[in-house]
């Protein structure tokens, strides 16, 4: 794989990664607004920390499944599999490296593990269907 490829999969991951924090935004203004309105800054914010992991979760397959299937159609010699291993394999390390960095490992360790099995799963099952030639994303 070349430092082009590489690159080009960060870019993809970022991207997953930017998409996944967005629906966890959604999920909590679509909260604010319809579900309990009315109540100041603070309880929403602790109400984003105790949803995102979920949300990550719950969101993160299919973004996961669809971009491993875009990201497997990348070059015609390479093979699928690995492009969308790759892209979960970069989203596996940038995550932990967040979570680390914002001292919340410990206390998301189960939800990260289930995060980032069914991740992996998705990217996995993204990479068959491609080295499948099942039916196009784009």
């Amino acid at each position: 794989m070349t430092l082009r490829r590489l690159i080009q999969l960060l870019g993809a991951t970022l991207l997953v990664m930017a998409l996944n924090v967005a629906v966890s935004y959604v999920w909590v203004a679509v909260y604010a607004f319809f579900i309990e309105p009315g109540h100041d800054g603070a309880f929403y914010e602790a109400y984003a920390q105790t949803a995102a992991p979920y949300s990550s979760i719950i969101a993160g397959i299919p973004l996961v499944y669809f971009f491993g299937r875009w990201v497997a159609r990348w070059g015609q010699r390479e093979a699928p599999m690995r492009h969308a291993m790759t892209l979960w394999g970069m989203y596996l390390v940038l995550d932990v490296v967040i979570l680390v960095g914002a001292g919340v490992i410990a206390r998301l360790a189960p939800l990260a593990a289930v995060s980032f099995a069914t991740k992996g799963m998705a990217a996995y099952a993204a990479g068959r269907a491609e080295m499948a030639g099942g039916p196009r994303t784009q």
